[in-house]
């Protein structure tokens, strides 16, 4: 995979989205967007989950920051035992706030870097799973636009956890890799990208261990005969997933 042609296609991505956030590209501290055409009830909930939301993330890159050992000691249900855990962490999201927090000090800033990149990022990671597979940048071009500028990702801008699948095809292309080429890289590479997701949202772990399930059994079937040596790497790859749901 050329990285000059990832890269073209991750500055159209950012282009796309950028072009449509544009209010928050250019206020990134004074907005904070909602859904539209909401009853007036719907709108004053779906307003507290927004502020909630931003709360989260920044408190969590807030504490990524300063004190990671007791990232979990956070939240709604705070002082239970790792309370973070017991709602939605927002782990990754707070990953990709943490530096417009440590340069800003602003959460507003830090929420809106989430809301903006994260169509870039699942477009980005779809475009390279789909030009693996096909070898046709144009294929992989318009898939990058589907998966990443989802409407459903774009308009639910209280919730971008629940939509926060976008490491989903990075799992789906190592975990290819690594059945096909048998390297500890890509092994690796696949617990990372498994990791990230699951650490986002139960909701998209659920929806991502449905399809990745799947793809895992077709492929563990495909290789079956080199099953044996391929062991001790998916080893790694739950244990790396394993420790990651420990902490």
């Amino acid at each position: 995979m050329r990285v000059r042609t990832l890269l073209t296609a991750a500055c159209c991505y950012a282009a796309v989205s950028g072009w449509f956030h544009w209010p928050l590209v250019e206020a990134p501290g004074t907005l904070l967007p909602q859904p539209q055409g909401l009853t007036p009830a719907m709108a004053a909930v779906d307003w507290g989950d927004e502020l909630t939301v931003t709360a989260t993330i920044a408190t969590v890159a807030r504490r990524l920051l300063t004190d990671p050992r007791h990232v979990h000691d956070l939240g709604q249900c705070y002082p239970f035992p790792n309370a973070l855990t017991l709602g939605e962490p927002m782990f990754v999201d707070a990953l990709v706030g943490a530096l417009p927090l440590a340069l800003t000090h602003d959460p507003i800033v830090a929420k809106n870097v989430v809301v903006v990149t994260a169509p870039i990022l699942g477009a980005t990671f779809m475009f390279a799973l789909v030009l693996y597979w096909t070898g046709s940048a144009a294929a992989a071009l318009v898939a990058g636009l589907l998966y990443g500028f989802d409407p459903r990702r774009l308009m639910d801008v209280s919730h971008p956890y629940v939509h926060g699948n976008v490491w989903a095809p990075l799992a789906l292309l190592f975990a290819h890799r690594l059945f096909a080429r048998q390297r500890w890289r890509d092994a690796v590479l696949l617990g990372v990208a498994l990791t990230l997701q699951m650490l986002e949202s139960l909701y998209p772990a659920l929806a991502f261990a449905l399809v990745g399930g799947t793809y895992g059994l077709v492929l563990t079937w495909h290789h079956r005969r080199q099953l044996w040596t391929l062991l001790p790497k998916l080893a790694l790859v739950a244990a790396m997933v394993g420790a990651a749901a420990h902490l």
